[in-house]
């Protein structure tokens, strides 16, 4: 990239989805001073980031770049299918986060905990959501 180039960083397409409730963001720049065309693409689930990826280079092309020669900061499109496989481990953990609490709030006092990696398992989940 050009010296003093600054690309639109996908976290501008996240805050677009989440402003404005939008699955799929692609974002097409023009910036004169570097003679560059910028696409920045962001998808909110697994087939909304592939969704993205897929439409970014079409919608460059449409508005001029040769697409080419482009330079490829990141690629979700692998990542999107793990993450959806994350996604669906993440529900599922919450699940029994929430069976396991149920129990333990229905416990005495007293009760010694029967489930030593509770704690371990809630802040994985925790970090997991994180953004």
């Amino acid at each position: 990239m050009s010296e003093g180039y600054v690309p639109v960083p996908v976290s501008a397409a996240r805050d677009v989805a989440i402003a404005f409730a939008k699955d799929v963001v692609v974002i097409i720049a023009f910036d004169y001073a570097h003679e560059q065309i910028n696409t920045t693409t962001y998808g909110v689930k697994a087939d909304d980031k592939i969704r993205a990826a897929e439409l970014g280079p079409v919608l460059a092309a449409a508005a001029g770049a040769v697409v080419t020669e482009a330079n490829y900061s990141e690629d979700f499109r692998q990542p999107a299918l793990r993450a959806e496989k994350l996604d669906e481990l993440l529900a599922a953990a919450e699940e029994v986060r929430e069976g396991l609490n149920e129990r333990i709030s229905a416990a005495p006092a007293d009760a010694k905990p029967v489930f030593p990696g509770i704690a371990r398992l809630h802040t994985a989940i925790e970090n997991l959501k994180a953004p």
